[in-house]
C-alpha cells in the first residue's frame, strides 16, 4: 500500500499508527485523516532498537494523542 491507502484504510480501525516513516510527515497532509501517527526515530528497525522508545511511545499514549497529528519519538541505545 502507499501512504496514503494505508492511512486511509488505518483510520477506519486505528486511532493510533506508529511507524519508523520519517518522510510520512512531508508525503501526508495528516490533519486530513482521523487518527494520530507516531513516528519511531531509532538507530535500526532491530527489536533491541526500538523496544528502548516504548516508555516514550506509552507516554504520548497516556498523555492522550489528537487525530491528524504527529508526535515523534526519539530512541536510542547507549
Amino acid at each position: 500500500m502507499r501512504n496514503g491507502e494505508l492511512l486511509d484504510t488505518a483510520q477506519r480501525v486505528f486511532d493510533v499508527l506508529i511507524t519508523m516513516d520519517r518522510s510520512l510527515r512531508h508525503q501526508q497532509h495528516l490533519p486530513r485523516y482521523d487518527l494520530s501517527v507516531i513516528v519511531l526515530s531509532a538507530t535500526s528497525n532491530r527489536l533491541a532498537d526500538t523496544t528502548v522508545a516504548v516508555p516514550a511511545v506509552e507516554e504520548i499514549l497516556a498523555a492522550g494523542v489528537e487525530p491528524g497529528r504527529l508526535y515523534e519519538v526519539i530512541g536510542s541505545r547507549h
